[in-house]
């Protein structure tokens, strides 16, 4: 599903729900038996509707694998907001089951993907806004007990995303909630004895999750990666300096809980079928190597498919070398794809990123050791720089990864001295088929 379409679905889902939740908030079903603190006052349906489809159209940036938990939250928000602003409490019959659910949708994900660190970071998330709210209540500084309990969920939802979005929803939550009393204390709204936490708590938290996934994506790459349709349209569209600018631009996330092995067996060519060369009897560094040879020998006995010898050009040097002195390349270092997205991605689509041959080189081991992991590295081969990137621009748009702001100023920079820089596409980098 492209952006618009997903953004336009969400909203109309949203506005459903709000629908909904507007019913539900007005009935008291949040209240136990014999409870009379009913709200005083009912929000508007269609303020109900509109905050809940604004909120879902703006998570619709976020990574799949955050996408359900904040828009449970999400659900939840004006609901609880309103509740609290009007009869200042935080009911126990939304905070649990929203907190529930989000953990069980986490843990399904996690068993589903293999990559339980990102629970144990949710997890540990909770933990932390628990503490807060435990060390702000000793402070005195106004929390109740409903208010220690919201940030549960939303220390959760900050640490499913990476630590660094768990650190700004604590900090845009309660900085924000501060802010936001204190404009009501100066206009007189509010009474000192009568400050509702729940909004500003919810605004802030809600304003950094959704901060930390909704930049366009690039329209090079409209569909999911994980589908053959958006992995074959990002590399063949457009110049390099056009998909750049619409590539996101965020910090990287942490590189805690990365391995090689988390993007697969190396070499692999269990690939799906949208990559050139994917299950044709031949691994991967050799279709690459048969690729790139300048000249080659086929090892006897293997199908067409091992480079026995060979002479490359070297693109990072342009130097000619002996294959002896040859080292695989990604053009897109997997941690560095891990820490700008590439750690929310499906298992096949992170198998696929690691031997597609759209990331792949054969490069001399000199420059290899010469090269260090970098967002402004450059060959020594100034020819080479311009493609080489467009090749990082494509394969960051191909699969949805986005790029840092040194990242983008050096890439921006490079590029201004080859505006019409193209992209590489498909058929630019396809393997040839070994042939027995």
């Amino acid at each position: 599903m492209t952006i618009p379409a997903l953004i336009a679905t969400l909203t109309a889902v949203g506005a459903a729900v709000g629908w909904l939740e507007h019913s539900w908030l007005t009935g008291g079903h949040y209240l136990k038996d014999g409870d009379p603190r009913r709200l005083t006052r009912t929000p508007p349906r269609i303020l109900t509707c509109a905050t809940v489809a604004g909120l879902f159209a703006a998570a619709a940036h976020l990574p799949t694998s955050a996408l359900a938990p904040v828009l449970l939250l999400a659900t939840a928000a004006p609901a609880l907001a309103w509740i609290d602003w009007d009869v200042h409490r935080l009911p126990n019959a939304i905070l649990g089951p929203l907190t529930g659910a989000m953990a069980i949708i986490m843990v399904a994900t996690s068993a589903l993907t293999g990559h339980w660190h990102d629970l144990l970071t949710a997890l540990a998330g909770a933990g932390i806004g628990l503490g807060c709210g435990l060390l702000l209540a000793v402070l005195k500084v106004g929390l109740g007990a409903g208010d220690i309990k919201l940030l549960v969920p939303l220390g959760l939802a900050g640490g499913w995303i990476s630590w660094t979005t768990l650190m700004h929803v604590i900090t845009y939550a309660l900085v924000v909630n501060g802010l936001l009393l204190a404009a009501l204390l100066a206009v007189k709204v509010i009474s000192r004895g009568r400050a509702a936490m729940g909004p500003g708590l919810l605004l802030g938290a809600l304003v950094a999750l959704l901060l930390s996934g909704c930049l366009p994506a690039s329209p090079a790459s409209p569909a999911s990666p994980a589908s053959p349709a958006g992995r074959g349209a990002a590399a063949a569209a457009g110049d390099a300096r056009r998909v750049l600018e619409a590539l996101p631009v965020r910090d990287a996330d942490a590189d805690d809980g990365y391995t090689r092995a988390w993007f697969g067996p190396k070499y692999s060519d269990d690939l799906s079928a949208a990559i050139p060369s994917a299950r044709n009897g031949c691994d991967q560094r050799n279709d690459v190597r048969r690729r790139d040879a300048l000249t080659k020998t086929i090892r006897p006995g293997t199908r067409g498919c091992v480079v026995a010898q060979g002479t490359y050009h070297d693109p990072y040097t342009g130097a000619v070398v002996d294959q002896p002195h040859t080292q695989l390349e990604h053009v897109v270092s997997l941690h560095a794809a891990y820490v700008t997205g590439g750690r929310h991605l499906p298992p096949q689509t992170r198998r696929d990123l690691a031997g597609d041959p759209l990331n792949l080189l054969i490069i001399s081991g000199s420059a290899n050791a010469s090269k260090r992991e970098s967002d402004t590295w450059e060959p020594p081969n100034r020819q080479f720089r311009c493609p080489l990137v467009a090749r990082q621009i494509a394969v960051k748009a191909k699969y949805r990864l986005w790029v840092t702001p040194d990242e983008h100023r050096h890439m921006a920079r490079v590029l201004a001295g080859c505006p019409a820089q193209p992209l590489p596409t498909e058929a630019d980098v396809a393997p040839p088929s070994p042939r027995p």
